[in-house]
């Protein structure tokens, strides 16, 4: 069962990390991407981070057992620290060394720095920190708290899930409350960025996007249980529940603001914006599961080849995609007399031809090595697995 590639969901990977390629091209650009979602092109990060704890939880069901938590911690760190290591160099590269640093850090700039190498800067709710150097790499670093945690919530998932996912809830819940109580306050400009905000705390934090994760793992357990039975269903019907599921995201995200609103009004309040995004979490948990399962015509259609390569590569194209985006903004005068679409079509281009690059010549030798060196194969690792998020 670990071997097995769920190659719809390597495809999803893909689209999702456009969407996030797309929200950051109309920040650029001024292109209205977000007008023909329905939902903000930012859930892709939910959507990441419900994919990661199904495919660990799939992949690693006998984590505790057969598989230790040292070869899974290896076999993480290979996945995502070299390019996480490559592309920030790249950053430091391309970037202008005045825009380095962001308001609010410019007194500490060694331990902003040593954050980002070590992973921990979305640890930190502080804007200047967590969004320093490649700024989407925050998304990597929550998802290296997941990693750390996976060994002791993975274990005996079966039999412990109920205990383990209340525990996750009730801690994010307690977490936003707090915040609530001490009077944290959303993120509104520049102002804020040596301060602790709400967008630090319901966006960022691992602390609370522990709970996507969990709502992954516990869709990973409904499809080990239940996957023979469910893989009898004709494919007629699975193809209805993925346009069904797929058509209903733009309806659970507005029920999420209903929700919200009527729990605790208009006001910005941590624990309010994070209950807007908890009906699309679930969905997301659904929505993994039915193309996990692969059987209806769009499972069919995410896996063709050349959808799956480029899913493969859509970590690297999500920490790079930004990087590219730099000359755009900074040379904006200069290009004004090229169309916007085109502009964009060519930074496209860059940028899935930069990610295959990566992902052929840095991504996959470099974990080779270091699993070779330091764990055994990652006899895990199917190419559905989580790597990009958003900013």
């Amino acid at each position: 069962m670990g071997n097995e590639h769920l190659h719809a969901l390597t495809s999803l990977r893909l689209f999702a990390a456009l969407a996030i390629l797309l929200q950051h091209s109309e920040e650029t650009l001024g292109v209205p991407f977000s007008s023909f979602s329905p939902i903000p092109l930012y859930f892709g990060v939910d959507f990441f981070f419900v994919l990661s704890g199904f495919i660990l939880t799939f992949v690693y069901a006998d984590i505790g057992h057969a598989t230790g938590a040292r070869a899974f911690y290896v076999a993480r760190i290979a996945r995502i620290w070299p390019l996480h290591l490559a592309t920030l160099l790249i950053w430091l590269l391309v970037v202008p060394r005045g825009s380095w640093v962001i308001p609010g850090g410019e007194h500490y700039v060694l331990e902003t720095t040593l954050a980002n190498i070590f992973l921990l800067q979305a640890w930190v709710p502080l804007f200047f920190v967590y969004f320093s150097y490649n700024a989407v790499s925050w998304s990597i670093s929550t998802e290296a708290f997941f990693y750390l945690l996976f060994p002791w919530l993975g274990k005996d998932w079966g039999r412990t899930w109920y205990w383990k996912l209340g525990v996750v809830v009730a801690a994010v819940v307690l977490i936003l409350c707090l915040c609530d109580w001490a009077g944290v306050r959303p993120l509104t400009g520049s102002n804020d960025f040596a301060s602790v905000t709400t967008h630090g705390i319901v966006y960022i934090s691992p602390f609370t996007r522990v709970f996507q994760f969990v709502v992954g793992m516990a869709s990973a357990l409904v499809f080990i249980r239940l996957r023979q039975p469910l893989l009898r269903i004709p494919a007629v019907v699975w193809t209805g529940l993925e346009v069904f599921v797929l058509l209903m995201i733009g309806r659970v995200w507005s029920t999420g603001f209903v929700w919200s609103d009527q729990l605790f009004g208009e006001a910005e309040t941590a624990l309010g914006a994070f209950t807007r995004g908890v009906p699309v979490t679930l969905l997301f948990g659904v929505i993994v599961l039915v193309f996990g399962l692969g059987r209806g015509l769009i499972s069919k259609l995410l896996s063709f080849k050349p959808l799956i390569h480029l899913g493969e590569a859509s970590f690297a194209l999500y920490l790079i995609h930004q990087i590219l985006l730099n000359p755009l903004q900074v040379y904006r005068d200069q290009l004004s007399s090229i169309p916007v679409g085109v502009q964009f079509c060519l930074f496209l281009l860059a940028s899935v031809l930069a990610s295959i690059a990566l992902h052929q010549f840095v991504e996959k030798p470099c974990r080779r090595v270091i699993v070779k060196r330091f764990g055994r194969s990652d006899r895990a690792a199917p190419s559905a697995e989580l790597m990009p998020a958003a900013k």
